[in-house]
């Protein structure tokens, strides 16, 4: 069951209050986050995840001066930012969005 199907069953149901949609609301913000992409870095990510296995994010390539993990690549080819200089906040998002594309939305 996604967050939104459990707002709308709670919705439904005469013992739903406030407090718990909150809840709710702020266990989706933590555990689904929205994650916004433009239609081109959801191209790029769309073609990482057709080409790369889950395993292959670890992998660490050394060949080109600081050593840097393809993860790292990825999240900087979908974020802009270069190798090795990826947030933790860009990793989360690589990772949420790796894990759960359904949250990716597009936005101009």
């Amino acid at each position: 069951m996604t967050f939104d199907e459990a707002l709308e069953e709670l919705n439904s149901r005469t013992i739903w209050d406030s407090e718990m949609r909150n809840l709710l609301e702020r266990l989706r913000a933590t555990y689904a986050p929205e994650i916004e992409m433009t239609q081109s870095q959801k191209n790029v990510f769309k073609l990482a995840k057709q080409t790369l296995k889950t395993s292959n994010l670890a992998n660490v390539v050394e060949s080109q001066g600081p050593a840097y993990s393809i993860l790292d690549e990825l999240s900087g080819r979908v974020w802009g930012h270069n190798q090795g200089e990826a947030s933790e906040v860009q990793i989360e998002k690589t990772m949420h969005a790796w894990l759960h594309p359904e949250l990716v939305k597009v936005v101009d």
